[in-house]
């Protein structure tokens, strides 16, 4: 195949430039987060300035103070300056910001376009470059810091001599805010030279996919995922609670059913967060700042949903990581079990976003375990972090659920397939998804993966290719639309997306099987999962049936004590994986007819789940 390659130079003539704000709600955190969406955007990692805070110009009386920044990056093939607009006003609008009312009037996050290369604009919703870029200290301070001798179109001077030549009046002095990152004003002064060293003084800088060849750091391919709340629960978790918090202060609790303790966030590291469950009053108080004072928490207060169900929605729970700490949004099912309480968490949020493989465009989602580590979970048999992969298209399709009871709903092996409306309290995932990797197995490459949170609370994810050893598998049966091998925490998980009958995969144990059948020209989806031990070696070929046909089945399973017998239908395959329709009417199960001889002894209908 012949690669691509491109003047580096004609490159930084594209260069994209950005200007953030913020002075409503958490600033700093929205602009971070804000460039980590903005790495969506970028052919190579984002030129980025330190954080800046800036007194108000032209805003109504009163108004807080910004948090500025800018960035500039090399736009991804194809973008347009009405297109990279129309992305920052959706990132806008996600972080909150509403239609104005007053002008200038405070906002959660501002997206300024200032210039888009060497490219113009003189229209009623994009004017390139910014017009009034030149006049303002708060772009122009932090753009002399990445781009101090960039000219703008239309403009003789440097970035640094616009900079020099604005009057004392023009807006307080801005002051640089201190990276609580851990890196250095110098090494951040390091990187910015070394980022455009890459781009102004190399000839060219490799493949068209950006990597170096196997082993080399700059062979990772890093998709940064941003993080994203939802009104779904796709995965569950039950904590360990221990008993005995002491608070210096309470609310007035009423009657005596009060338990004390402390939810085990990880075990690992004993991190704990104490709370208070007052059982008749439906209420749950956390300890959120950790000093002992249950009535100074007003976030942490919260009541129960309507029914018996002890269901605490909204939770945002803290962990901390190597980058800093990050939130998770659960909701948490809170019971008594004899005189302790027993605690599920329900996930409801999640990273996501896209990442190229092998030349094409992936949906990618990661879900929190969450215990502060994202990573493979050591058991097969458990639901750990979870990863979705979708080929982009299919990145909006509805999602269907695996669910199990809740005595067992960390357990893979007592799982079934149920459709979207049952997401009531939560303990479902996606039929899709499968325990996060340590190794991926993706239309013939094998990568390693790393993940690593970042400081503004979103996931970067780095996929590193390499050559392992490989078998030779045989996929027995029809209709195979994805087929996923899960070797567990230290093996390879092998997507295999519309599999050839013999195809290679790498060499090791798959204890686990998630199928998903579909027939060409048919909508409906049946998805299995499987346990059958395969094993690919490098010298023979391994055999699995999990394709189609499909056939009815009825389980019989007697009570010899209370003198009745269950009937449980089934759709099996020939290898005995179980399968579940994705999209069936429980209105209509399947018909029971029970004959003796010729004679119909007893009928009635299958009742699902």
């Amino acid at each position: 195949m012949k690669s691509e390659v491109r003047n580096p130079k004609s490159e930084v003539e594209q260069l994209a430039i950005v200007a953030l704000g913020s002075n409503l709600g958490d600033s700093r955190r929205n602009v971070l987060r804000a460039m980590e969406r903005l790495r969506e955007l970028s052919e190579h990692p984002l030129l980025k300035s330190s954080l800046w805070q800036t007194a108000p110009e032209d805003c109504p009386a009163g108004s807080p103070a910004f948090v500025n920044a800018v960035v500039a990056f090399v736009p991804r093939r194809g973008a347009t300056p009405e297109s990279v607009l129309a992305t920052l006003q959706e990132i806008e609008k996600e972080f909150g910001r509403k239609p104005k009312k007053v002008l200038n009037e405070p906002r959660p996050l501002d997206l300024d376009l200032i210039a888009f290369g060497k490219k113009t604009r003189a229209g009623k919703e994009l004017t390139l470059p910014h017009p009034r870029t030149h006049q303002r200290r708060f772009v122009l301070q932090p753009l002399s810091e990445i781009a101090p001798d960039l000219i703008l179109p239309a403009r003789k001077e440097t970035v640094l001599q616009l900079l020099g030549e604005l009057p004392p009046a023009a807006a307080l002095t801005p002051k640089k805010l201190p990276v609580r990152s851990g890196r250095s004003s110098r090494a951040a002064a390091l990187c910015v030279a070394l980022w455009w060293g890459i781009f102004l003084g190399s000839d060219a800088y490799g493949r068209a996919d950006g990597s170096a060849g196997p082993g080399s750091p700059a062979s990772a391919i890093v998709a940064h995922l941003r993080y994203r709340e939802v009104d779904f629960a796709p995965l569950c978790r039950e904590i360990n609670v221990t008993r005995g918090a002491r608070f210096t202060r309470e609310p007035a609790f009423v009657g005596p059913r009060v338990f004390r303790g402390r939810f085990v966030l990880d075990d690992v590291s004993n991190q704990s967060l104490p709370f208070a469950w007052d059982v008749r009053e439906r209420k749950l108080y956390l300890d959120l700042n950790h000093n002992g004072d249950l009535t100074d928490d007003p976030a942490g207060v919260l009541t129960a949903s309507d029914g018996d169900l002890q269901l605490f929605r909204g939770l945002r729970l803290r962990f901390g990581s190597e980058a800093g700490p990050y939130d998770v949004l659960v909701d948490a099912h809170v019971f008594e079990q004899g005189d302790t309480a027993r605690v599920f968490l329900y996930v409801r949020s999640l990273w996501e976003g896209a990442v190229e493989l092998g030349g094409k465009r992936w949906y990618l989602a990661v879900i929190d375990r969450p215990n502060g580590r994202i990573g493979p979970t050591a058991s097969m048999s458990k639901v750990g972090a979870r990863m979705i992969l979708r080929r982009w298209a299919d990145h909006d399709q509805p999602c269907l659920w695996w669910h199990a009871s809740l005595r067992h709903v960390h357990d893979l092996s007592h799982v079934k397939l149920v459709d979207f409306p049952f997401r009531y309290a939560g303990n479902a995932e996606v039929f899709d998804a499968f325990n996060v990797p340590a190794n991926l197995f993706l239309e013939g490459q094998a990568y390693r993966i790393e993940y690593h949170v970042e400081s503004g609370g979103n996931l970067a994810v780095a996929f590193r290719a390499f050559q392992p050893p490989r078998g030779k598998l045989h996929l027995g049966g029809e209709y195979l639309r994805r087929v996923v091998l899960d070797g567990g925490s230290a093996g390879f998980t092998a997507v295999l997306d519309s599999p050839l009958a013999e195809l290679e995969v790498p060499a090791g144990v798959y204890p686990r099987q998630i199928v998903l059948l579909q027939r060409a020209g048919f909508t409906n989806i049946a998805a299995g999962l499987g346990t059958n031990l395969l094993t690919i070696t490098e010298t023979n070929l391994a055999a699995l049936n999990v394709g189609g046909p499909l056939q009815n089945a009825v389980r019989i399973s007697p009570d010899p004590s209370s003198g009745t017998v269950s009937l449980n239908y089934q759709l099996i395959n020939v290898a005995g994986i179980s399968f579940r329709l994705a999209y069936q009417d429980e209105k209509a199960p399947p018909r029971l007819e029970i004959r003796q001889g010729d004679r119909q002894v007893a009928q009635g209908r299958f009742r699902f789940g």
